[in-house]
């Protein structure tokens, strides 16, 4: 999934990975990863997925001045929430729907940011050393 990713970094050039963390979280932390989500339907099943195996946490580096960036990645880099509704290219449609890493909505290999408010929270889940998780 990482070679995917800096498949597309050396390709958009708008983009740069600069941090990347390999985890396990317990299901207490993806209790709290996903605490936007309590009370919805699908939490239990995104809880027991993120807790069921490895977590690579990958921060991204872009343009400050780029408002659009977070919505237009996530269109065209990570792809349609459904793997099987992403374009083809996307992540989600490369690891999608019963592909090795992923078994379809929930459980999605792929999650990224809605928002740089969202970035930052999440930044400071899985970087909290980092400078830009503050």
């Amino acid at each position: 999934m990482l070679n995917e990713l800096t498949h597309f970094a050396m390709i958009r050039k708008d983009f740069s990975i600069a941090e990347v963390k390999t985890t396990r979280l317990t299901k207490s932390q993806a209790m709290e990863f996903y605490a936007e989500h309590k009370g919805k339907d699908f939490y239990d099943l995104l809880v027991n997925f993120i807790s069921s195996r490895d977590v690579v946490a990958i921060r991204i580096e872009y343009s400050a001045t780029d408002t659009e960036f977070i919505p237009r990645f996530r269109k065209e880099v990570i792809g349609a929430t459904d793997p099987n509704k992403a374009a083809l290219g996307t992540m989600r449609h490369t690891f999608g729907a019963e592909k090795e890493f992923a078994e379809g909505l929930p459980a999605n290999a792929v999650h990224a940011s809605d928002s740089r408010e969202s970035a930052r929270r999440e930044l400071q889940f899985f970087f909290p050393t980092s400078k830009y998780a503050a």
